[in-house]
């Protein structure tokens, strides 16, 4: 049986190849792999996050999306810190599968690291698709 990671990508690579085909169908302009990855990638965040019950102190209607980026770390992490972290969310990812790191990254409620998360992860994605072809 594959394991989470290989299943996880598997589904990206799906997705990935649904939206060009379906934007090609109407006649859309088709974005580069890269934005599409990051596009999939985004999504799968986002539902894995929201399949996950809220911390007792957060009301749904708390939950709301700010169209401003994200404050860096509070200067009790530091950018070292911050890198690890996203390195080790990432590994975990890849091995164990996406909703495990962000079923981790839930519970830091750090919305910088879920940015840079998304970002690292579709970077190393984009890295293995690379090396792969």
């Amino acid at each position: 049986m594959p394991n989470k990671n290989s299943l996880d990508v598997i589904k990206i690579r799906e997705k990935v190849q649904d939206k060009k085909e379906q934007l090609l169908k109407i006649g859309e302009k088709v974005p580069s792999d890269k934005e599409l990855l990051r596009e999939v990638v985004g999504e799968i965040i986002e539902e894995s996050w929201g399949q996950m019950p809220l911390p007792p102190k957060v009301k749904q209607e708390e939950r709301v999306v700010s169209p401003t980026p994200p404050p860096p770390p509070s200067s009790s992490v530091t950018q070292e810190d911050a890198e690890r972290k996203i390195k080790e969310l990432v590994d975990l990812a890849l091995k164990e599968g996406i909703s495990k790191a962000v079923s981790l990254l839930r519970k830091t409620g750090n919305s910088f690291l879920l940015d840079k998360f998304h970002d690292e992860l579709t970077f190393r994605l984009e890295n293995q698709k690379l090396e792969k072809n």
